[in-house]
């Protein structure tokens, strides 16, 4: 055998080996994946269903990855199907589904959910704060919502009261899980005693700073995404 054929020989034979890695490893994810799917709680689009043609039609380009923006069908799962459907009526897709009738939006929300309207399992509520009156001695934290003026987002040690030597003293007080969303964007403001920040459902939440209960609520009509401003 010449060197150039033994050379050949050795760099097919490390090809193989490495293409059976490659296969191994995906095989091992992929039933990873599954265990992870099973765990949550999550299922694959059924293809048999009505819905599945309204979602090919108008969601799957964009939810099947073609938009890197726009959430998978498995994170949407996460969702109520009354939150979906909010959002295809009134909400961030409701231009890219204008021309579906009500009807249709409620099938595609009951469809990439997995759940039918109305039949979502009980959310519990916020706990409530025994006194809610505001703090009126208590100015905002910050000018903006970028905590300074040039927008730094920099909190100071007399804003935080907390000093270096504090740091390995901290421990988590309370904290709070936004019900019927999936993400929050809306940056907090302090003020009064509390915490004012937008959840992805509408619900703009006042909650007291020293326990986290919520002292006073307001449903906008769409998600907030922006900083909450108040007057001092």
């Amino acid at each position: 055998m010449s060197p150039t054929t033994a050379v050949g020989a050795i760099l097919y034979a490390l090809l193989c080996f490495a293409l059976a890695d490659v296969a191994h490893a995906a095989a091992a994810t992929n039933a990873a994946t599954a265990d992870d799917n099973e765990a949550l709680g999550l299922r694959e689009l059924d293809t048999e269903a009505e819905g599945y043609v309204l979602y090919e039609e108008h969601c799957a380009h964009c939810h099947d990855g073609g938009v890197s923006r726009a959430p998978p069908t498995k994170m949407l799962q996460f969702m109520s199907a009354s939150t979906v459907y909010q959002t295809l009526v009134d909400g961030v897709m409701a231009a890219q589904s204008g021309k579906l009738s009500k009807a249709q939006k409620r099938e595609l929300a009951e469809f990439v959910t997995h759940e039918k309207l109305g039949t979502e399992a009980d959310i519990p509520n916020a706990p409530r704060c025994e006194h809610t009156e505001f703090d009126l001695g208590q100015p905002p934290s910050a000018p903006n919502w970028g905590m300074t003026w040039g927008n730094t987002r920099a909190v100071s040690s007399e804003q935080a009261d907390i000093r270096r030597a504090d740091v390995p003293q901290l421990a988590l007080k309370w904290a709070f899980a936004f019900p019927r969303a999936q993400r929050a964007r809306s940056h907090p403001l302090l003020a009064g005693g509390s915490v004012f920040t937008g959840s992805q459902d509408g619900t703009v939440y006042a909650l007291d700073q020293a326990t986290g209960c919520v002292r006073w609520t307001f449903q906008a009509r769409n998600e907030v995404r922006t900083g909450i401003a108040i007057t001092p």
